[in-house]
């Protein structure tokens, strides 16, 4: 989910009013449906007299939650409770409020998904803390 989240913020500030088709995203699974249960992105829907069968689009927006989340400036919780397709409220026990690189875990690297160098991310990180 955080890949498909890093590729939409990225390409999404490219493409005018910020739509992008899943296709053309980092994505493996459809896991990435879940981002909109967090408030990090938005799917969009499609007129339902055109395919009843079909309510979306395939176009995935950012949220500024989202866009804050990828570049460390938000963090959300590590699990929400989802029952019949709608977010619940807090169940016990109360999850933990993470950053992008906990989501991410020690399969991937931020710096390497963002295409930033050590240094650029320390400065960063400094500049924060100021």
């Amino acid at each position: 989910m955080v890949r498909f989240l890093i590729d939409l913020v990225r390409k999404a500030t490219d493409t005018p009013g910020g739509w992008v088709h899943y296709q053309n995203l980092c994505f493996r699974g459809r896991d990435y449906s879940y981002l909109t249960h967090w408030g990090l992105a938005l799917t969009a829907r499609t007129d339902l007299n055109v395919d009843p069968e079909k309510s979306y689009t395939g176009l995935w927006r950012p949220t500024q939650l989202g866009i804050d989340f990828v570049h460390e400036r938000a963090r959300v919780p590590s699990r929400i409770w989802i029952y019949d397709n709608e977010r619940q409220p807090e169940y016990p026990p109360a999850s933990v409020a993470i950053d992008i690189q906990t989501a991410l875990g020690t399969k991937f690297n931020y710096s390497e998904l963002m295409g930033r160098d050590p240094l650029t991310l320390a400065l960063a990180a400094l500049a924060r803390r100021s």
